[in-house]
């Protein structure tokens, strides 16, 4: 069991540079719609992104932007997420799961 985790968190460990999975279309859609959004432009994201390779460093950095796009466009007058905040939430989960993965 030990054995099986070390070897988890070695594979987690070599991959730190690319994400679990690449982002689906629509989720990559909305990272760039996101993007747009923020001055100055950000292209460096968005290339790594596309490419699969953002670092965690970078992905903590998308998390923030996508929380603060989250906080402008994503939720109602009665503070519950709208569907486009449960676009957003889904796409935070996907940007930043592999820096938790990396924690196991």
């Amino acid at each position: 069991m030990v054995e099986e985790l070390r070897r988890m968190e070695a594979r987690a460990m070599s991959n730190g540079n690319r994400t679990a999975k690449p982002l689906k279309p629509k989720e990559m859609e909305l990272l760039r719609e996101v993007l747009s959004n923020v001055e100055p432009p950000r292209d460096d994201l968005r290339e790594a992104a596309e490419a699969n390779t953002l670092t965690r460093d970078q992905r903590e950095e998308l998390c923030g932007l996508i929380n603060a796009e989250f906080l402008r466009t994503g939720l109602s007058s009665d503070d519950e997420p709208t569907a486009r905040g449960l676009e957003l939430e889904a796409l935070l989960d996907a940007v930043n799961r592999p820096n938790l993965m990396s924690r196991v």
